[in-house]
C-alpha cells in the first residue's frame, strides 16, 4: 500500500525527531531478578522460580535442553501461585511428562510489564531416587560369632510418574561403622542389585556396628539420586567374665619386689573357658575404692594366667582390671599388702663416750623413723658369736630441725664388747640398726680430794723447763 504525501511525511518527521533525542531519553526498562528456581519440589514433577521485580512480571518461560546444550527439547509457560503476586512470586510449570530419565539444563526466562528480560540457567537431573530395605542375620554377635549376612532391596521412585520398581544393577556398598569405638578399618563390601532389585554379602565384625547400604561404586548405567541409606544397628552379646588376682606376700619391707598372680575366665558354650592372650590392667590402690595411682599391662596365656613382679611403695591392694568390647568388666582385688616403712639412724650422730666421773658409758644417735614415739634399745655383745642383750631402752624424740629423733642413754657394759643402737620391727616398720662401737667394762670411779677449807684440789701438772718465769710461781 501506498502512503499519502501527508502520510510519508508524519511518518517522515517522527522518525527524525526520534532519530535526534539524545541517548538519556531512551525509554528505561527493569530487569526481574531470580531469586530461586528449584526443580522436583517435595516430589512434585514440575519446576519453580521465584522471581521479584519493581513492576510486575508478566511471564516466565522455562525452556529444556540436552546437557550440552546444543538441542531445545520442550518449552514450559510458567504460571503465577496461587498465594504470589507479579511483584514477587513462585512461578511454576504444569507437571513434566515424557522425559527419560538423563540430565539436562533448563533455562528460564522472565520478561517485565515494561520490557525487562532476565534469565537463569539450572543444571537439572532427571535420577530415580533408591530405597533400600536391610536385614542382617543374626541380629547381634558375640567373639565366637562374628560373621554376618546382609541383605536387602533396592527400589526406586521415578521423578515424574512416581512409579516405584525394583533397580537392577546399581552397585551397592554395605558397611559397618564402629562408631563410637572408633575401631579401625571398618570392614565394606559392594554387591550388584540382582532383576529384581536384591543385593546381599557377608561381614566379619570386630565389634557392634551401625550396618549402613547405599549406593556404591560407579553406576554409569543407572542414573540415582542421592538418598539417605538404610541401616541396622548390630549390637554385642556380652559374655561373662571374671578374674582373681592374688599376691605372693602380703608383709614386704618398702621397695622389695613380690608378684601378683590371676586367672580370667569368660562363660561360653555353659561353661567357664580361660581367656589367652587378653591385656589385664594392674594398678595400685590405697583403698578398695580408689582410683587406680598406677598401673601397667599384663597379657593372659595360653590358660588365661597372668603372672608379674611388682615392687609396693606403699600399703594398700593390687587390682586387676579387665574391659573389652565382647564381654562384660571385670575386676579383682588382691589382700592387703603392708609396705613395712624403713627405720635408718645417723651413723654419723651415733657415738658411745666414757664418762671420767662415774666411769659409765653415754650413747647419744639419731634416727629417722615414721613414727614420732620410735623405742630405741641399746644393745651389748661380748663378740660376734654371741647374741644381742638389751641394756637399756629408751624413746627417741622430740624431731630436731633435721627431721630425725634424738636419744640418749647411759651404760654399764659387763665387759669389754660391742655396742649399738637398734629399733624393733613393728606393724609397720622394719627393724633398724645403728652402726657398731667397741667398749670397755666401766672404771672406777676417780675419789676428788679436798682441801681443809673444803674445796676439791685441782691437780697441779708438773713445771717444765720452757714454761719461762712467767709461768713459775
Amino acid at each position: 500500500m501506498e502512503l499519502s504525501r501527508r502520510q510519508t511525511l508524519s511518518v517522515l518527521g517522527v522518525t527524525a525527531a526520534a532519530a535526534v533525542l539524545p541517548a538519556s531519553a531512551a525509554k528505561a526498562v527493569t530487569q526481574p531478578e531470580f531469586l530461586n528456581v528449584i526443580y522436583f519440589p517435595d516430589n512434585e514433577a514440575r519446576v519453580l522460580a521465584y522471581v521479584r521485580c519493581a513492576v510486575p512480571v508478566v511471564s516466565v518461560t522455562a525452556r529444556l535442553f540436552n546437557h550440552e546444550r546444543t538441542a531445545q527439547i520442550a518449552e514450559y509457560q510458567m504460571q503465577l501461585g496461587p498465594d504470589g503476586n507479579p511483584l514477587s512470586g513462585l512461578w511454576r510449570t504444569a507437571p513434566l511428562t515424557g522425559i527419560p530419565l538423563g540430565n539436562y539444563w533448563m533455562e528460564y526466562e522472565a520478561t517485565s510489564a515494561d520490557g525487562g528480560v532476565a534469565g537463569k540457567p539450572l543444571e537439572f537431573f532427571l535420577w530415580l531416587t533408591p530405597t533400600y530395605t536391610v536385614a542382617v542375620t543374626p541380629a547381634a554377635i558375640d567373639e565366637t560369632h562374628r560373621v554376618i549376612t546382609v541383605g536387602g532391596t533396592v527400589v526406586g521412585r521415578h521423578p515424574l510418574t512416581g512409579e516405584v520398581a525394583p533397580i537392577a544393577g546399581l552397585p551397592v556398598r554395605i558397611e559397618a561403622n564402629y562408631w563410637p569405638t572408633y575401631l579401625p578399618n571398618p570392614p565394606h563390601i559392594l554387591a550388584v542389585s540382582a532383576s529384581d532389585g536384591t543385593y546381599g554379602g557377608q561381614l566379619t565384625l570386630a565389634g557392634a556396628a551401625l550396618i549402613s547400604v547405599e549406593t556404591g561404586g560407579e553406576p554409569r548405567d543407572v542414573l540415582v539420586s542421592y538418598s539417605g541409606p538404610g541401616s541396622v544397628t548390630i549390637p554385642i552379646d556380652k559374655l561373662s567374665a571374671r578374674l582373681t588376682a592374688n599376691v605372693t606376700a602380703t608383709v614386704v619391707n618398702r621397695g622389695e619386689p613380690t608378684t601378683v598372680s590371676g586367672l580370667l575366665e569368660a562363660f561360653s558354650d555353659g561353661q567357664w573357658r580361660p581367656l589367652a592372650g587378653r591385656v589385664i590392667w594392674l594398678g595400685f590402690v590405697f583403698e578398695p575404692g580408689d582410683y587406680l595411682s598406677s598401673w601397667i599391662e599384663v597379657t593372659t596365656d595360653a590358660q588365661g594366667r597372668f603372672l608379674t613382679a611388682v615392687t609396693p611403695l606403699a600399703t594398700g591392694h593390687y587390682k586387676a582390671m579387665f574391659d573389652d568390647r565382647f564381654y562384660t568388666p571385670a575386676a579383682a582385688l588382691t589382700a592387703a599388702v603392708v609396705a613395712l616403712l624403713p627405720v635408718r639412724f645417723g651413723d654419723q650422730y651415733f657415738s658411745v663416750t666414757r664418762s671420767r666421773l662415774d666411769g659409765l658409758w653415754d650413747v647419744r644417735g639419731d634416727v629417722d623413723t615414721p613414727s614420732a614415739a620410735q623405742p630405741v634399745e641399746i644393745q651389748f655383745r661380748r663378740s660376734a658369736a654371741e647374741g644381742w642383750q638389751t641394756l637399756k631402752t629408751v624413746i627417741a624424740g622430740p624431731s630436731t630441725s633435721m627431721g630425725g629423733y634424738p636419744f640418749t642413754a647411759r651404760i654399764a657394759p659387763p665387759t669389754a664388747g660391742q655396742v649399738r643402737a637398734y629399733a624393733a620391727p613393728t606393724a609397720t616398720t622394719q627393724a633398724g640398726s645403728s652402726k657398731l662401737v667397741f667398749v670397755s667394762p666401766p672404771l672406777a670411779p676417780e675419789r676428788p680430794e679436798y682441801d681443809a677449807g673444803g674445796d676439791p684440789v685441782v691437780p697441779q701438772r708438773p713445771l717444765l723447763e720452757d714454761d719461762g718465769p712467767a709461768r713459775r710461781p
